[in-house]
């Protein structure tokens, strides 16, 4: 798919509807490559000249991939997103998902048959994890503020534990948000926990253990059943 002569790291996949949109970063861009019978030709998809790492990629239901990544410094980076169609064109221009107070950090997406669900870590005040979802359009759809500063989206779990690489799948009735965190470190090691969504993104019962066996249990992957 991409075998040039620089290092290309972190790849997404999405797929859906007989297509599916590979994405990677190389030399702090963020690339792309649709895939029908084969793999096309990689296209650029966030070149702004500011560092973009972590992409992640959501595919609506008969429509367009949401691309999402982290960009900026590292205590300062930003989430933006961008629409691509399933022939690879572009859709609009980048926009910000969340650029509150603190970085925005390893993003997640899913789809829920009506929006898109995105998650990132953000460090302002310790490590915590927040979402919102962003609609068909690019419009971004939950707003969080907190004391004077806007952090962007809700929270979805607040534990001083430092949560780690989040990871959500969504369906029509809400979502699942899955992370580790070294709550239980001085027992278990790191171990996976989550939280359940509401549709409306809004939070579902408490916290829950997923995994909490002995030595530590690291970056959760979590799927819908279709």
């Amino acid at each position: 798919v991409a075998a040039t002569g620089a290092s290309e790291t972190s790849p997404a996949l999405a797929g859906g509807s007989g297509t599916a949109l590979l994405t990677w970063t190389v030399n702090g861009d963020v690339l792309g490559a649709i895939h029908t019978s084969g793999f096309g030709a990689p296209f650029s998809i966030a070149a702004t000249g500011a560092s973009e790492i972590a992409p992640a990629v959501a595919k609506a239901t008969g429509g367009n991939y949401l691309v999402v990544w982290s960009e900026g410094p590292p205590t300062t980076a930003d989430v933006r997103g961008q629409l691509v169609t399933p022939a690879g064109a572009l859709s609009g221009a980048v926009f910000a998902v969340s650029a509150g107070a603190g970085a925005q950090l390893l993003p997640a997406a899913a789809f829920d048959g009506t929006n898109w669900d995105v998650i990132w870590l953000n460090n302002n005040v310790g490590t915590r994890i927040f979402g919102t979802r962003v609609s068909t359009a690019g419009t971004v759809l939950d707003t969080h503020t907190e004391g004077m500063a806007a952090v962007g989206g809700v929270q979805i779990t607040n534990t001083p534990a430092n949560p780690d690489v989040p990871q959500i799948a969504c369906v029509a009735s809400g979502c699942a948000v899955l992370w580790q965190d070294r709550r239980n470190l001085a027992t278990t090691g790191f171990d996976i926990f989550g939280q359940m969504l509401t549709s409306a993104f809004a939070l579902s019962g408490t916290e829950f253990l997923v995994s909490n066996a002995a030595n530590s249990q690291l970056s959760p992957v979590v799927a819908e059943i279709g």
